[in-house]
């Protein structure tokens, strides 16, 4: 299905197709590729266009596999590795949601399966997967074709947030209101780059000692907290760029580093409780809802209320169908989605146990053995601890784990955490072996 086999010849002992003969072109590509199957821009002032190149990448997608499945049956080649395994059986498993929602909404199978036509870009991931593995592509390019998406994603939400009224998009999936949050609207936009844009300059920074770099990385995080305002996005923001310090940076380095910066932090936080005591009062009441959201206890605030009442409603539709979970409704079948069944709810406001709905808890449980597969194939790689780019998919993976938990990481964006397997295994495969062979060599540092 990835239709893929290890290449027993480099990129550089025979010709590239046409668009990788161009370091511009491809990395053009791979930017455009990685930006779509991670759907960062999906939920944007741009939707119905994106929505229309996902449909079209989507078949150019279908095109690609059903010419690779003509050229392994002329090969007569059908061996597949253990993440091509897992990417085939991840492709298959909305069928079982599929029938879930004909049982208990009685959507028509076409239509289960055609509301997950977004999940079928996983496809784009075994693209790029093939990219690297016949060396059309390097992981360096890859690096700076996301590093590229991170900083197209940051200018333009901070220009709509800056210089466009969320207002007229209120209660749309672009944006919403919500009291604990100050009650003025703002953008929703998924921020996945900013955390690989954040935790990448943060351990840039220490790593090479370019203390520049951290004003970028503080451009990142400054987004999430300031403007974004979701709770899960802030801590695992704050612990994916804490962690790839401490994990990969001398304590020396880190202790001399601190001395510089932690006086004017120390002054920027004090000055921020004395000149802006309601902003801080509205993030302790912020992280006060989530903790009794939790324990579910009343916190007199609505949003807990909310939450409670989609929590209450996803325990009862598991408990109903625990092995094939309840599927998504297609908007073309039924524009008004779970609403004309089960009232206001959304699957990704409930995290983990969304994931269960949809798909039940052996798909929840599969779907979640994304990270403890890429944490196994991490463990395999030895001598990146100087790769800027591993150590940053390393603590992007603990993000995503962390914000798929409360958040719709892994039901809207399942494409994100693949990706960063798909690396991982990658990267697993050629170290230290072939890279000390001279094979398939990488430079992933960006100047």
């Amino acid at each position: 299905m990835a239709l893929v086999s290890p290449s027993s010849s480099t990129a550089s002992e025979k010709q590239l197709p046409w668009p990788f003969r161009y370091k511009g072109l491809s990395l053009g590509i791979l930017t455009f590729m990685v930006t779509i199957v991670w759907r960062v821009l999906t939920v944007s002032h741009f939707t119905l266009v994106i929505g229309t190149i996902e449909v079209a990448l989507f078949a150019l997608l279908m095109v690609w596999v059903v010419w690779r499945l003509v050229q392994r049956w002329m090969a007569d080649d059908w061996g597949i590795n253990g993440f091509e395994i897992y990417v085939l059986l991840l492709i298959i498993l909305p069928l079982g949601s599929a029938f879930g929602a004909r049982k208990e909404f009685g959507q028509p199978l076409i239509w289960g399966i055609i509301a997950f036509k977004d999940y079928y870009l996983l496809l784009g991931v075994l693209a790029v997967y093939h990219w690297l593995r016949m060396g059309w592509v390097t992981l360096k390019q890859l690096e700076k074709a996301m590093l590229i998406m991170s900083w197209i994603c940051l200018i333009y939400f901070y220009f709509a947030t800056l210089f466009i009224n969320p207002a007229p998009y209120q209660d749309t999936p672009l944006a919403g209101a919500n009291e604990v949050k100050g009650g003025g609207v703002y953008y929703r936009f998924n921020m996945a780059a900013m955390y690989f844009g954040a935790i990448y300059y943060s351990a840039r920074a220490f790593k090479r000692e370019t203390w520049f770099d951290l004003f970028y990385a503080m451009l990142f995080a400054a987004y999430v907290v300031i403007f974004r305002l979701d709770r899960t996005s802030m801590a695992v923001t704050a612990l994916g760029m804490a962690g790839v310090v401490l994990f990969h940076v001398p304590l020396k380095r880190i202790v001399r580093a601190m001395m510089v910066v932690l006086i004017p932090l120390i002054f920027g936080v004090v000055l921020i409780f004395l000149l802006a005591p309601s902003k801080v009062k509205q993030y302790e009441d912020m992280f006060t809802d989530a903790i009794h959201t939790v324990m579910g206890t009343s916190g007199g605030e609505a949003e807990v209320g909310v939450r409670t009442l989609e929590i209450a409603i996803a325990d009862r539709q598991v408990a109903k169908h625990p092995w094939l979970g309840n599927g998504r409704i297609s908007h073309t079948w039924n524009e008004t989605g779970y609403e004309q069944w089960l009232g206001f709810f959304f699957p990704a406001d409930v995290g983990m146990l969304g994931l269960t709905f949809i798909y039940g808890y052996p798909g929840m449980v599969f779907l979640y053995l994304l990270f403890a597969v890429a944490a196994i194939y991490m463990l395999r790689v030895k001598g990146r601890n100087d790769d800027l780019f591993f150590i940053t998919c390393q603590f992007l993976l603990l993000a995503l784990f962390l914000d798929s938990l409360t958040n719709g990481q892994l039901t809207q964006n399942p494409g994100q955490a693949l990706l960063l397997m798909g690396v991982m295994h990658y990267y697993s495969r050629i170290s230290p072996a072939v890279v000390q062979q001279g094979a398939l060599l990488s430079a992933p540092a960006l100047a």
